[in-house]
């Protein structure tokens, strides 16, 4: 980890100090360089399956940057992993195949303890505002109820067996 320029000598203390990686993972972007001199870059559009905010759902990038990750050392944890989407059976579909590819890395060596979906009740987005909806809890924000979807209950069984079951792969992927 370098520290910004200048700043060396206040981090000097710092080295060896840290304790985890904290990881948030939504997507990857791919960029080329942009010939417009305003812009750094483009973002390459891509033919796949989206999030509701545009994102790639692309589920081996978690995986990928896990495993780039193991490098250091360190324990893992997952602090962010989601999607905005009004369509929960895609949420559900969202969480297996990232929990799928965490497992995968873990299986590699990588010491993660950890994953955290992102996000439990409907939030806020500074770009986005209301109008988006990562939770696994529904959020009525005319009176505020909350109301759990199927992937909180799907979550919840995930949590209390500690594992992805068969069942759970069958019913949201198709396969065991």
């Amino acid at each position: 980890v370098q520290p910004p320029a200048g700043q060396g000598e206040e981090f000097e203390e710092l080295k060896g100090a840290w304790d985890f990686i904290g990881l948030n993972y939504y997507t990857r972007n791919i960029c080329i360089s942009s010939p417009d001199p305003t812009r750094r870059f483009n973002v390459v559009p891509m033919d796949a399956e989206l999030t509701d905010m545009h994102y790639e759902v692309y589920p081996e990038g978690l995986y990928k940057l896990l495993v780039s990750l193991k490098k250091y050392g360190k324990p893992v944890y997952i602090t962010e992993n989601g999607i905005a989407t009004s369509n929960d059976r895609q949420r559900c579909r969202f969480i297996l195949r990232h929990i799928a590819e965490a497992h995968r890395a873990m299986r590699e060596g990588v010491d993660l303890k950890g994953y955290i979906y992102w996000s439990l009740i409907d939030n806020f987005e500074w770009n986005e505002g209301f109008s988006k909806r990562f939770g696994i809890v529904e959020v009525d924000y005319k009176t505020l109820k909350r109301t759990p979807r199927e992937s909180a209950y799907m979550y919840a069984e995930i949590a209390g067996k500690n594992k992805v079951t068969s069942d759970l792969m069958q019913k949201y992927l198709g396969r065991k």
